[in-house]
């Protein structure tokens, strides 16, 4: 590996073409006391994509360092973002030189980038860097870990978690925005921290007066509480589209007791105001057309694995990658639940289930079932959407006999999705034999599958006891004692855990784990034996004493008083 590196960055060179990320780290350039070490080393962090970009064609230092100077002028103006956004673009490779090879100091990069020290910039920044939005990405894994954190924090106990209660109660009767400021605020309480260092409160108090607090402050999230009045006497309806707003607004300035100015809009200030309505409604218009085209794609020349039987064909390496490419950038646009609702509503969903499931290339199958897993998670519109037209037998059938791993864990993580905290996706998963793949699942030679079957199996005993009769039926506890049997592994904590529920209150599944003939007792004895000093394998440990007191100290007790 080393020396195709060396051959690869060798033929760059070669090229004569620009590379910055290889001559900022050539001997020539560092330092005598640096050669031969790693010292001074210049490293992308794991998201730096663009780390040190080259500079744009037809550029050089001098022209981009005009730019910068102009800029300083062009942000003394009013209503000028998009020429900002468009200077800022432009000398980004410039500007990542700079950081890069200067390592300047922040007051002396704040003077010569002001433009950069804005909230708009620094977004647009950090997606020229590494190609995610910031916000929209963290607020969606915000939305995402919100009903895990909340299960945490509702076990927190003490001071912090009395304090925690009240943030979690109001959580179900709050605005969006609102729901994620109190799950941060539980964060940090959470974490011992102070949410003041944070958040910053403003009460009957101007904009004016809080913009010029908010100068003062490094880094807060600001928060505006209406007055008791305001919160008495706001009846109106709120928008909620664009043409709402305008509406709002329209009403708002007739409601101004002074004269509105009669005069004719100038040709700027309409291309300003197209330009800002642009940028408002951009966002959510940009991925939905996004989807329509990767759905374009997958339409294009369905092919089945039933379809191509018998066939030889050679799929064209170009539509392949075309098609894998749209299924990966629809799962990571559906991870917003909004747009997971467009899908279903444009026929995604359908189509994914009627094309790319049964699709010839192993590739576009695991794709389609993990886009069906990130729409249907934490969406009940989508599941109950998914078992109307019957995506969960099809799943179960990859699950069991796909012969490619990575689709039937795919298959198995969508599943998962439909059946877990959804009542109806569970009865269909019961009636189409679910249990059984789980186990066979927990026999396969993928390690990846075994864990996630094991896992589901202890999720669904855990909270739904009412199907232990149906999975001792099955004898469940006897094919699990089975794979205990099997060389030890990290599943084995969730088989373990199983094997618990099954016992816990259900004499049935207590009297198959007594059965002599499986030997659980001794299994467990050396099992624990084993365990015992393994911090990693301290839950595996807990799960195998409580299955063991479970199951046989209180039938020894009652060994020894018969024998009295």
């Amino acid at each position: 590996m080393k020396w195709k590196m060396g051959n690869y960055r060798a033929k760059l060179r070669g090229r004569q073409l620009a590379c910055p990320e290889l001559e900022v780290n050539s001997l020539k350039r560092r330092s005598s006391n640096e050669t031969g070490s790693s010292k001074g080393i210049k490293r992308p962090k794991k998201a730096e994509v663009n780390y040190l970009p080259p500079l744009p064609i037809g550029d050089t230092e001098d022209t981009l360092e005009k730019e910068r100077v102009d800029m300083l002028q062009e942000i003394k103006k009013k209503n000028n973002k998009r020429v900002i956004s468009e200077k800022m673009e432009r000398s980004f490779s410039f500007r990542r030189q700079e950081v890069v090879k200067q390592c300047p100091a922040i007051q002396d990069f704040r003077e010569k980038w002001p433009a950069l020290f804005s909230e708009v910039q620094i977004k647009e920044e950090f997606k020229r860097i590494t190609t995610v939005p910031l916000e929209r990405t963290f607020l969606t894994k915000l939305d995402f870990y919100t009903p895990k954190m909340q299960e945490i924090f509702s076990k927190k106990g003490g001071v912090a978690g009395t304090k925690i209660r009240p943030l979690l109660d109001s959580l179900s009767q709050r605005h969006v925005e609102a729901r994620r400021e109190a799950i941060i605020r539980a964060l940090m309480e959470f974490l011992g921290e102070s949410s003041g260092e944070l958040f910053k409160d403003y009460k009957d108090i101007s904009r004016e007066a809080a913009q010029e607090d908010q100068a003062e402050q490094v880094l807060k999230i600001c928060v505006f509480h209406k007055s008791e009045e305001d919160e008495g006497g706001d009846n109106r309806r709120h928008p909620h589209n664009l043409q709402g707003v305008l509406r709002l607004a329209v009403e708002a300035g007739a409601a101004d007791g002074g004269p509105a100015p009669a005069e004719p809009m100038s040709e700027e200030r309409k291309e300003w105001l197209r330009g800002a309505l642009a940028e408002v409604s951009k966002g959510q218009l940009n991925e939905v057309e996004q989807m329509k085209r990767c759905l374009a794609v997958l339409q294009k020349d369905g092919m089945s694995a039933t379809e191509c039987e018998g066939e030889e064909e050679q799929m064209d390496e170009e539509d392949e990658d075309e098609r894998e490419s749209a299924l990966e950038i629809l799962s990571e646009l559906c991870e917003n639940l909004d747009n997971a609702r467009d899908l279903m509503v444009l026929g995604g969903l359908q189509l994914c289930l009627s094309q790319c499931l049964g699709h010839v290339q192993s590739g576009v199958r695991w794709r389609a079932a993990q886009l069906l897993a990130s729409c249907a998670q934490n969406m009940p519109e989508v599941q109950l959407h998914l078992l109307a037209i019957d995506a969960l037998p099809k799943l179960l059938q990859l699950t069991d006999s796909d012969p490619h791993p990575t689709v039937q864990v795919k298959a198995l993580y969508a599943v998962s999705c439909l059946v877990r905290e959804q009542e109806a996706g569970l009865q269909e998963f019961a009636s189409q034999d679910g249990f059984s793949v789980l186990m066979r699942g927990m026999q396969s030679e993928d390690e990846r599958l075994r864990t996630k079957s094991a896992f589901l199996l202890l999720n669904l005993l855990s909270v739904h006891a009412e199907h232990k009769g149906t999975v001792l039926s099955m004898g469940m506890a006897e094919q699990l004692v089975s794979v205990l049997r099997s060389p030890h592994s990290s599943f084995h904590e969730h088989v373990l855990g199983a094997l618990c529920c099954l016992v816990e209150d259900c004499p049935q599944g207590l009297k198959d784990c007594r059965n002599s003939a499986l030997g659980l007792e001794e299994l467990l004895k050396h099992r624990a034996k084993d365990l015992q000093g393994r911090e990693e394998c301290q839950e595996e440990l807990d799960f195998c004493k409580r299955l063991r007191a479970m199951c046989f100290q209180g039938q020894q007790t009652d060994d020894n008083g018969m024998d009295r």
